[in-house]
Parts: structure tokens; sequence; C-alpha cells
């Protein structure tokens, strides 16, 4: 079974008017190569917003984050789950979060 990241609506609209504001700006000043990077940057973090999920397949959960996160977890070695509000416990696009010991 596939779940996908809860989006957080407030990151979702802080990004969308940091990086719009931003494009903007390099428009209006005609900064082409900032302009470029701002893209990428943006196609960088949608692709992350597609790609972060987690899968449970027999008793294994596996987290995927784009290319460069990827883990597979052993359900009968996890000793604690806790919610948190931490950006640090797991890749997510929420401030809703579970921690996994």
């Amino acid at each position: 079974m596939v779940y996908k990241s809860k989006i957080e609506p407030i990151i979702l609209i802080v990004a969308i008017a940091l990086f719009g504001g931003l494009s903007v700006f390099y428009i209006v000043s005609h900064i082409w190569d900032a302009l470029a990077i701002n893209l990428l940057v943006c196609v960088f973090i949608a692709y992350l917003y597609t790609t972060t999920y987690y899968t449970i397949t027999g008793n294994t959960l596996n987290v995927h984050c784009g290319f460069f996160y990827n883990t597979d977890i052993d359900i009968a070695s996890i000793k604690l789950i806790t919610e948190t509000n931490s950006v640090l416990s797991a890749p997510a696009f929420s401030l809703d979060r579970i921690e996994i010991l």
C-alpha cells in the first residue's frame, strides 16, 4: 500500500510566494541567469513533492523522497512512534509528522 506525504498548505503557499516573487523580480530586472536557477530549484521542489511517499510491503516500511532518500525499515524493529513537528524527523511536506525509532 502506498501513502503520499501530506502537503501543508502554508508551506506550499510560502514556497510559491517566495519563488514566484523572485521570478518576477528577476524578469523585471532582466537577470536571466538567476531566473534560470530559480526555475530549476522550483522544478526540483516540485519533483520532491511528487516523489515523497511511504510504502508498506509485507513487514517493510519504505520511505522514499526523490532520488537521494530511499530507506527500508523493518516494521518489527520499530520501538516507538511519536507525533512530532520537527523537520528533522522525516522527509515530509507537512508539520504534522511522526518520528519512528
